[in-house]
């Protein structure tokens, strides 16, 4: 007897979960018949349902557009076109990107770089200004572009290097590539080495070790003080 009064009450917490329907939609006998448009059987009956009062509310609520999620089209992505890989280093070497064919080694095709070179050092070290202080402008010297100004090499562990200057041509990370007056291709490396430079007046030493960087990364490089071993 006890398990059957526990099955009843469990029957009678089911029914207590779900309200009966308000007497007034009970009559109401419209809402019993199929409707023709979903929308308007679905608005009829939050009218009747709904309390006093909050009948605005229901009128926003359906005057929203409806939104069919299956109908959704697809957003076609734009297929952007892969860039191709770019040439190695080695490869680059390969097929001789980097090379100087022997009838553009000649000083006098770069002497119009030089000139366009020494405007533009100029120009970046602020050499009309004398506010400008020294070192900033040795600063400023390590981030220049070096391509088309002459250096000369004073100090080198190698003393073949010693003495040999041109316009530079071409720098990489290691070494300088420049034109001689006697129409020659010197690579020098910049390990070890100690360049000279000078622009109008000034003279200026530079440390090759300093310049172990490639002239695009150099650029926007924070230079720090670094201890230099005299050669």
């Amino acid at each position: 007897m006890a398990d059957a009064d526990k099955t009843d009450n469990v029957h009678e917490e089911s029914f207590m979960l779900y309200k009966k329907l308000p007497s007034h939609m009970i009559k109401d006998k419209t809402l019993l018949q199929v409707p023709k448009d979903s929308k308007d059987f679905v608005n009829s009956f939050l009218k009747a349902a709904a309390p006093k009062g909050r009948s605005e509310e229901i009128e926003k609520f359906s005057s929203r557009k409806e939104m069919v999620m299956d109908a959704l089209n697809k957003k076609k992505r734009s297929k952007r076109k892969r860039s191709k890989k770019a040439l190695s280093t080695k490869q680059k070497k390969q097929l001789n990107m980097n090379d100087i064919p022997p009838e553009q080694q000649k000083y006098e095709m770069y002497e119009p770089l030089h000139q366009l070179w020494l405007d533009y050092i100029r120009d970046s070290l602020q050499l009309n200004r004398e506010t400008v202080k020294p070192e900033h402008r040795h600063t400023k010297l390590l981030r220049c572009d070096l391509h088309g100004s002459i250096i000369t090499v004073t100090k080198s562990k190698c003393p073949s290097y010693i003495g040999q200057s041109g316009i530079v041509v071409q720098e990489t990370r290691n070494s300088f590539k420049m034109i001689t007056k006697a129409d020659c291709l010197k690579i020098i490396p910049k390990v070890s080495t100690v360049f000279t430079l000078s622009v109008d007046d000034i003279v200026v030493n530079i440390y090759g070790t300093h310049l172990r960087y490639r002239a695009s990364d150099r650029a926007n490089r924070k230079f720090k003080s670094k201890p230099t071993i005299d050669l």
